[in-house]
Parts: structure tokens; sequence; C-alpha cells
């Protein structure tokens, strides 16, 4: 507008007159980073070869070597029968067990309340009570194995 309203022959100031604005300054776009070599992991053919054996191992025979662990399958899981009769009574063992090891410290809590009882009783209670315990720990974790190894060996 101010260029507009000066005479013809007149001077405009510089600051007066519209610029276009200045264009951006190229950006340099960064290079691609170079792709990542490949590494073969020869550590397992270079153990299982001897050193003073000849040329280096082809890629097709480092493959071969990765695939071969991978392609052999799990063995088969197998339940014998003597296995599958004591799955099956081994509960109301455990539950048999169970009773016992309260009963015991139960009997414990009891004499000790009551009446006072020498070190030896006292320590007899206690062997009695953590021996029928750890019998029933023993038998719930046999139970646990076999539970475990029957419902993998079905499930194949």
């Amino acid at each position: 507008e101010a260029v507009a309203a000066a005479p013809a022959g007149a001077r405009v100031p510089e600051a007066a007159v519209a610029k276009p604005p200045p264009a951006p300054a190229p950006v340099a776009k960064p290079k691609p980073p170079p792709p990542p070599k490949v590494q073969l992991d020869t550590s397992a053919i270079e153990m299982a070869m001897p050193k003073s054996v000849g040329p280096a191992p082809s890629q097709r025979q480092l493959a071969k070597t990765k695939l071969e662990p991978v392609a052999k399958g799990k063995k088969k899981i197998k339940v014998t029968k003597k296995e599958r009769q004591e799955y099956e009574t081994i509960e109301d063992e455990v539950e048999e067990l169970e009773v016992a090891a309260v009963r015991a410290e139960q009997e414990l809590e009891e004499q000790s309340k009551l009446k006072r009882l020498d070190q030896s009783e006292m320590l007899e209670l206690a062997r009695q009570s953590s021996a029928a315990r750890r019998a029933a720990d023993a038998k719930m974790e046999r139970y646990m194995e076999l539970e475990e190894k029957i419902s993998a060996a079905d499930a194949q």
C-alpha cells in the first residue's frame, strides 16, 4: 500500500518495498546407514572340527549344522503301568499322611499346654510331628510329579 501511494518518480525507501521471503536453505539428508553385515555363528562348527582341517566350512554347511538340533523331536514321554496304579492310590495316601501330620502337631501342642514335659519327651513329640509332615510333603511332591508326567503323556 505504501508503494502504491507514492508518486511515479518518487523514490520509495527499501524498507517499504515488500520482499519475497528468503528461500529455505537446502537441508542435507543424512545418508542411510549401510546394511548390516551378516555374520554367522561358527563357534559350534569350530569346536566340532579339528583346527588342522582344510578350508573353512561353507555357508551351506553352517546352515545344516544349525538346523540339525532343531529338526530332532522331543522324546516321547512314557508312563508305566505301575506309575499309573501309584497315581490312582496316591491321593488317599497323601490325605492319610496329612491327617497324621495334623494329629501329631495337635498332640504336641496339647501336651505342651496341659502338662510340663521334660525336654526329651518334648523333642520326641516334635520329631514325630516333623517326620509326619515330611512324609506328607514327600508324598504330595510325588503325586505332583506323576500328575505332570501323566498329563504330558496323555497330551501327546
